[in-house]
């Protein structure tokens, strides 16, 4: 959050509330969507999970950057999903299986893909999961402070026919805790998606 100087200046109380509902009616409205996130499925697709609970998140929102002329900024600067679980299809004896974060934000209406992190690739088993490794995604709030309030990671993942390069099924799965955390700090809390800035 970009903090100014208070300015100081003697305001009657009434006239205080009525300046305050018209800074209320004037700053947009960034409510983030109520409705869940829907994990889905299309095609053939092996057994498929995502380690996300209260204890282990399944993303983390990391603050705080430099920007030019301003100094210090609080805001989102990278989003990190730990890796899916994902195995073979049981009718096959190894299977191609590719992974990627997406990262969509809320811009007060609809959720819009902001950014995605190139696809991983691994072989897989029935009984053996894909070796995937965690994936982030660099964001930069700045430009869009006070007008996009969320931020929010899409796990996306495709199984491939036998010739490697056929895409058979797909599946898209979505945290619902994030571990939010600001600078260098080690404190952290608890939250439903990574906002704009900490503040």
């Amino acid at each position: 959050m970009i903090t100014r100087p208070p300015i100081r200046r003697r305001t009657h109380w009434l006239g205080g509330l009525l300046a305050a509902a018209l800074l209320l009616i004037a700053t947009p409205a960034l409510g983030v969507d109520p409705t869940p996130p829907v994990d889905g499925t299309t095609g053939k697709t092996g057994t498929h999970s995502l380690v996300d609970t209260v204890d282990t998140p399944g993303g983390t929102c990391r603050y705080g950057y430099t920007v030019d002329g301003i100094g210090y900024y609080n805001g989102l600067r990278r989003v990190r999903a730990g890796a899916p679980v994902a195995f073979a299809r049981a009718s096959r004896t190894s299977q191609r299986i590719a992974w990627r974060l997406a990262v969509q934000v809320w811009d007060g209406t609809r959720w819009l893909r902001y950014d995605a992190s190139p696809w991983q690739s691994r072989g897989a088993t029935p009984s053996t999961k894909a070796a995937f490794s965690a994936r982030s995604v660099l964001v930069d709030s700045y430009p869009h402070h006070g007008t996009w309030g969320a931020y929010r990671a899409s796990i996306q993942l495709r199984w491939y026919a036998p010739n490697g390069t056929t895409v058979v099924g797909t599946a898209r799965l979505f945290p619902a805790y994030y571990r939010s955390v600001e600078g260098v700090y080690p404190e952290w809390q608890q939250t439903e998606r990574c906002g704009g800035t900490t503040g």
